[in-house]
């Protein structure tokens, strides 16, 4: 991964965990990282542990962040909350998966699509 595209993600989910934060998320953990890959953010809001991952893109070139989400990519996300859940010894709770999609273009306008329950 270039360092351009390191800056470009680690921007977006900053973005990301301000977002959330301000709309009453509780921030659990950012950039959970295990051999089979890595979770964006982790976070609570009314007893539910909510698995998020931040797609970024500065241009519609490579298609909407969202489209990048792909099954592979949800398999990858859910055998990671799985692993996180056995990790911080959390049973029985609600879990779902979102996906933030973050688009910036040259002139620094912002479109954050929150898909709350996106699989």
């Amino acid at each position: 991964m270039s360092k351009h595209n390191m800056l470009k993600g680690e921007w977006g989910e900053r973005t990301a965990q301000n977002y959330l934060v301000q709309e009453g998320y509780q921030v659990l953990a950012v950039n959970y990282r295990h051999k089979f890959g890595e979770l964006d953010i982790v976070c609570t809001i009314q007893e539910t542990i909510v698995f998020v991952e931040v797609k970024t893109r500065f241009s519609k070139g490579f298609g909407l962040p969202e489209e990048a989400v792909d099954y592979r990519k949800q398999c990858q996300l859910r055998k990671l909350a799985q692993i996180f859940m056995l990790d911080k010894k959390m049973k029985n709770k609600t879990i779902r998966f979102d996906v933030i999609a973050i688009t910036r273009d040259k002139h620094h306008i912002i479109t954050l699509n929150h898909i709350k329950g996106a699989f």
